[in-house]
């Protein structure tokens, strides 16, 4: 019989594997036939406590692997068990830089910024999803480092609003949210003529308070009153 007792899930959030597996028997167990693989490469072990396969290995990648244990007993019968688990590493983020996301051509451009701060690159398919809009890409990010990405999303016919844009692993992991706000303009319009009106007026009130703080020219100091009939 063999128990998996680490890793004991088949999620690993790090690149070490910690590896003990219980082998028993009632026959006894024939301690030079136990092998240990890792995705079909042999890993050396030690036979620990008269029933334990232990065994350390660093540097996984990640993604799913699979670790192999076989044996015979003393009786000279065969067994084997797999367990199949994925590596994960949880810091590795994107963070959404873009806010107001304006529609040009039916589609919005969308900012990240990628951290990598492990000892390799990173390279998967990414998807950027807003309201059941999505976009894949693929990243390289190199170790140690940051990436700045520039992608796009078609909104097509998405109302103008506030949406939630989320940042997605290949295999479904969230590493980056935002509240973002979706806006629309007419075609040839731009934002900034939203606040021509107000500034119209602004000047228009500076120009009159200019003339009535004009002073008197010399002609309207200097005449006095008109001659009288």
């Amino acid at each position: 019989m063999f128990v998996f007792e680490q890793p004991s899930s088949e999620l690993l959030l790090s690149d070490n594997l910690q590896i003990k597996i219980r082998v028993v028997d009632e026959s006894g167990i024939n301690v030079e036939s136990i092998r240990l693989q890792l995705d079909n490469g042999a890993i050396d072990y030690r036979w620990e406590s008269g029933c334990l396969v232990v065994a350390e290995t660093g540097e996984l990648e990640e993604g799913w692997h699979t670790l192999k244990v076989s044996a015979e007993d003393l009786a000279g019968n065969f067994g084997w068990a797999v367990l199949r688990f994925r590596v994960v590493f949880p810091e590795r983020k994107a963070e959404i830089l873009s806010e107001n996301l304006v529609v040009r051509g039916g589609e919005v451009s969308v900012s990240l910024l990628l951290r990598n701060p492990k000892t390799g690159r990173w390279e998967e398919p990414l998807h950027v999803k807003l309201d059941g809009v999505e976009n894949t890409f693929v990243v390289s990010v190199p170790p140690l480092g940051t990436q700045l990405v520039e992608t796009c999303l078609p909104v097509k016919d998405m109302p103008p609003g506030i949406y939630t844009m989320s940042v997605l692993r290949e295999m479904g992991d969230n590493i980056g949210s935002r509240t973002v706000r979706l806006i629309r303009v007419r075609e040839g319009f731009h934002p900034v003529f939203l606040f021509a009106p107000v500034v119209g007026v602004v000047l228009v009130l500076v120009l009159f308070l200019k003339i009535r703080k004009r002073k008197p020219t010399q002609f309207e100091e200097t005449a006095g009153p008109g001659p009288t009939s």
